[in-house]
């Protein structure tokens, strides 16, 4: 019994170690949103843009590095695939159909989202919280992204198969000649 209480209070100690440092980083991230780019359309702002998106990315590698340390695999994998959802450009883009204000909301909803399913894993609740309108939303446009490349991938395998053909018959012309 002792043994098992002690098992337990260290695996309490590391997984509220490991959920403070998934809020600090989940921290990180809300900073961004004060220097959100405002959506106009001149070339400044398309620079702007550009800038935070690259400070976005480097800031969710080390927010994917801390989620890796969560051993349950369960909200691991949840949160993991929350943070691809809001790191894919091509998501985005698809879930906010070109309306820029929309990308500031769903990315500021989806980080609090996945931070509440990190204080439900923390208090060891058995069921993580029901997916939100924004990471269903983004969940959507990522099966939609995923489905695009795959019909790019088919098309472009479909045009390389009729370029070989056509580079072949006209070997075999130039051969005939």
């Amino acid at each position: 019994m002792v043994l098992r209480d002690g098992k337990k209070a260290r695996d309490d100690t590391e997984r509220k170690t490991t959920a403070d440092e998934l809020v600090k980083e989940f921290a990180s991230l809300h900073e961004l949103f004060g220097d959100f780019p405002d959506g106009s359309a001149s070339s400044e702002q398309r620079t702007a843009e550009r800038h935070w998106d690259k400070r976005w990315q480097e800031q969710l590698r080390p927010t994917r590095a801390a989620v890796q340390r969560v051993r349950d695999a369960l909200p691991r994998e949840f949160v993991l695939t929350g943070l691809e959802y809001v790191g894919d450009s091509r998501v985005l883009d698809n879930a906010t159909q070109g309306e820029h204000w929309r990308r500031e909301y769903l990315l500021r909803n989806m980080v609090e989202y996945l931070e509440s399913c990190v204080y439900a894993w923390r208090r060891g609740e058995a069921r993580l919280p029901e997916p939100t309108a924004a990471f269903r939303r983004l969940k959507g446009a990522w099966e939609l992204t995923q489905e695009l490349a795959a019909e790019d991938a088919q098309a472009l395998e479909e045009w390389q198969a009729q370029e070989r053909q056509r580079r072949s018959e006209e070997r075999r012309r130039s051969e005939e000649e």
